[in-house]
């Protein structure tokens, strides 16, 4: 808003600016009196001015500002901690695996399970070479190639219509049911020879039980870690602070959103108060001005 202009300027200095062209604005803010120590706008228009010369909410214009650089402080202390957090788990974590207990544990449990795998091929080459064995695992896979096919043919038939569609649908799940359960037999006697096989080799069971017992122990290492995070006292101090610093955060998102609906109302309120003050018609008698007149 331009506040009146007529007493900072002399008639002639006005006229001679409107000939030469020059902006109203420049005329009213350039400072025209010799020996001036302060802005010449200073006094302008203190006739038209409110008694408050501040009614403009500055104050709460400034917090809602304010409001957003702390919301934003605040959720970058969070996100910060949150990944703290992270990074010292990740931290420990990794000393855990890499610990020499852990390492052996893990050494010695593969190797159990490498030794059992091995005895357990040397128990079956018997049940493997005994002709029963071969023509019960070939049914088997013959089955299971069978079931592949059939149900590949009956989705490429599928009806359009829906009442036919469940019909067809019923005879195929019945073929495909009736030779699953031929595979299952065929499957049944394939593990039985198996199982009896293994159980009458002492070194595989022997093997078994190292491969349980090393299994065991990585279970423990591993039991007592978990345990011993819940307990360390750097991360529980560590999630304590991301608990304040979350609720931090959503105190400052409640503050921003108050303070940005307070600025909204004071500035709507303040517009409403000054909107018909000031105004250029009340003001201004251009006629008064010697040389603005054509």
């Amino acid at each position: 808003m331009v506040w009146p202009i007529r007493k900072m300027c002399s008639t002639k200095l006005f006229s001679a600016a409107i000939k030469v062209g020059l902006p109203l604005a420049m005329i009213a803010f350039a400072p025209i009196s010799k020996g001036l120590d302060k802005d010449p706008t200073a006094d302008i228009g203190k006739a038209n001015r409110p008694a408050n010369q501040n009614e403009y909410p500055a104050e709460d214009v400034h917090v809602a500002v304010e409001s957003h650089a702390k919301l934003a402080q605040a959720r970058a202390t969070y996100h910060r901690l949150q990944d703290a957090l992270n990074q010292s788990i990740n931290l420990v974590q990794y000393n855990f695996e890499h610990s020499p207990d852990m390492l052996d544990a893990q050494k010695m449990e593969q190797q159990a399970w490498e030794d059992y795998q091995a005895a357990r091929a040397t128990a079956l080459k018997s049940v493997k070479a005994d002709p029963v064995y071969q023509a019960n695992m070939a049914l088997k896979q013959d089955m299971g190639s069978r079931i592949q096919e059939t149900r590949a043919i009956y989705d490429a038939r599928t009806p359009a219509d829906k009442n036919a569609a469940v019909a067809y649908n019923e005879v195929k799940m019945n073929k495909i049911v009736t030779m699953a359960y031929a595979k299952l037999d065929y499957a049944q006697v394939v593990s039985d020879m198996e199982v009896v096989a293994l159980k009458a080799d002492s070194k595989v069971a022997d093997m078994r039980s190292k491969l349980m017992t090393a299994g065991t122990k990585v279970k423990t290492l591993k039991d007592a870690f978990a345990l011993s995070v819940r307990n360390n006292t750097e991360l529980a101090a560590l999630r304590g602070k991301i608990d304040d610093a979350r609720i931090a955060l959503i105190s400052a998102e409640a503050f921003r959103d108050g303070a940005v609906q307070a600025a909204n109302t004071a500035l709507d309120y303040a517009y409403y108060k000054n909107r018909n003050r000031n105004s250029y018609g009340s003001s201004y008698e251009y006629g008064t001005y010697t040389g603005y007149r054509n």
